[in-house]
């Protein structure tokens, strides 16, 4: 259960995001909804650990997500940036990093596990690396600026019907969830 109580982070300029409290149990999906600016990538990065909290606290199972502690949670998440740091790689190569088997992608065509990503729409490559994450089977998974298309709403179903924990941000949601926090 991942828990945030009464969380803000800082917006630059003596500005802070609104704050919130939440609770995420298995299986629940969450939106993380507001306008740019308003602190949504920076709050997935507190939850990785990467960056600090303005003021309150995260909690996965009663312990403190800090920046210490971050390393042995990070290994529980799986994480979809906004962007990939580097889009001059291929699907085949994200799983052999990950060591995944591109074979048990069953889903995915076969013609496009070897394309470089830079190839393909934004939506293109988070349906992809949701295929990634549903094979992967971590316990939290954070998508940062999800996309909508009819194949991603399908994967994040399947995704937390396993039980997964999901927090993803958009600017305007089209998804279904559980709860959502207004940025």
């Amino acid at each position: 259960m991942l828990e945030f109580k009464n969380v803000s982070v800082s917006l630059g300029a003596d500005s802070l995001s609104s704050p919130f409290s939440l609770i995420v149990e298995g299986g629940e999906t969450v939106c993380l909804q507001g306008v740019p600016g308003s602190g949504k990538t920076r709050l997935l990065s507190a939850v990785l650990g990467l960056a600090p909290l303005a003021a309150g606290f995260i909690t996965l199972d009663g312990e403190l997500i800090t920046f210490g502690s971050a390393p042995y949670f990070r290994r529980m998440m799986a994480y979809i940036p906004q962007e990939l740091p580097g889009d001059n790689i291929t699907l085949t190569e994200i799983c052999h990093d990950l060591g995944l088997n591109i074979k048990d992608l069953k889903d995915v065509d076969a013609s496009l596990k070897d394309k470089k990503l830079k190839a393909f729409s934004t939506e293109m490559v988070q349906e992809m690396l949701l295929q990634v994450a549903l094979k992967m089977n971590r316990r939290i998974l954070l998508i940062d600026d999800i996309r909508y298309s009819p194949a991603i709403a399908m994967l994040l179903k399947r995704i937390a019907e396993n039980g997964t924990e999901i927090i993803y941000t958009c600017v305007e949601n089209q998804f279904e969830y559980n709860k959502v926090i207004n940025l």
